[in-house]
């Protein structure tokens, strides 16, 4: 089978490796991407998005966290919905499954619903994930400070480029909440937040 040229870039947290072997690791590889870069080294997950990216030989990458399941078609139905003269990155909706309640708001399962591409829409809230395929050439690199909140910063730097995305209306990985993280601290959640909008003059 011919592989798709994408480069799947992994931040590997340690506390995680038995669950990304496991689990995560087996749906990428059904997914056919040409590389993948799995970071474990130390540093926050954005230093090893832009570690692995900086390493990465194929036009389109594709950052997958190391606690998300893939569908089989995922990175094709992405490759093959984007349309290179006009749109750069394609995303879509996710299943979240919440296997510790104090690990996000919700407490419980959601499906988080994405929107078709809206640069306005996209200025007051984000609503696309870290896990969309991106053609390398628009990509430019996590910002290494920000404590969360790094993907909506990295569409809307994107988005003021002239890049635009596009949805893909469909449920296309698995994201598992295993433990606590940004999300399941309030306080931190909302100053990320304002950072973010500080940073773009949001405010």
């Amino acid at each position: 089978m011919t592989k798709l040229p994408i480069s799947v870039v992994v931040p590997l947290s340690k506390h995680r490796r038995n669950f990304f072997y496991r689990y995560v690791l087996p749906s990428i590889e059904s997914n056919q991407p040409a590389e993948i870069l799995i970071e474990d080294c130390e540093g926050s997950a954005p230093v090893k998005r832009n570690l692995g990216a900086s390493k990465a030989t194929q036009d389109y990458l594709f950052f997958c966290d190391d606690d998300t399941v893939l569908g089989t078609d995922c990175l094709k139905m992405m490759y093959y919905a984007i349309d290179e003269e006009v749109e750069g990155f394609a995303y879509c909706h996710y299943m979240a499954v919440v296997k510790d309640s104090t690990a996000h708001p919700h407490e419980k399962n959601f499906i988080n619903q994405a929107h078709p591409f809206s640069f306005e829409r996209l200025k007051k809230h984000n609503y696309i994930d870290t896990m969309s395929l991106l053609k390398k050439e628009h990509f430019p690199g996590f910002d290494e400070e920000l404590v969360g909140f790094q993907d909506w910063d990295l569409w809307l730097t994107i988005a003021r480029n002239g890049v635009t995305g596009k949805l893909i209306d469909d449920i296309l990985y698995i994201k598992f909440y295993l433990d606590k993280g940004i999300s399941s601290d309030a306080e931190r959640h909302m100053a990320a937040k304002s950072f973010v909008k500080a940073k773009h003059g949001l405010l």
